[in-house]
């Protein structure tokens, strides 16, 4: 059940990202308790909720309008990241992120587990949405 969770280090990154969606799992002092968060709310226990990897990803789409999707190419995983970035209140063209094979004259990364591609593809929608907040 532990692998449905974000890891902790991912969940502490999306808190700062303002994520604050109920869930049924908290890291509490980096360990992960199954059970839903608003036992907590009112307690001085310091806790970081634990999303799924579907309410990250739910999370990055209607927050941040980051659209991204696991693929399998020629038995291995890859991942695309489509997204919108606002500057100076415009909306420039979409900015599309390629995880696919080099035949198809793009960056080769790709992956044996669906689970591990969902994990990097996380923490790149990750990086990108810190950096255009800078």
């Amino acid at each position: 059940m532990e692998k449905e969770f974000v890891p902790y280090e991912l969940a502490v990154k999306l808190k700062t990202l303002g994520y604050d969606g109920p869930c049924f799992g908290v890291y509490i002092a980096g360990h992960l308790m199954i059970t839903y968060d608003s036992i907590y709310n009112s307690t001085d226990i310091p806790v970081v909720k634990a999303p799924t990897f579907s309410q990250a990803f739910r999370f990055f789409r209607e927050r941040y309008n980051v659209q991204s999707s696991v693929k399998f190419t020629h038995a291995k995983y890859s991942f695309e990241i489509h997204f919108e970035k606002l500057a100076n209140g415009e909306n420039p063209p979409v900015m599309v992120w390629h995880f696919v094979d080099s035949w198809l004259g793009l960056n080769l990364s790709l992956f044996e587990t669906y689970e591990e591609t969902e994990l990097t593809c996380l923490n790149k929608l990750i990086e990108i949405v810190e950096q255009n907040q800078q």
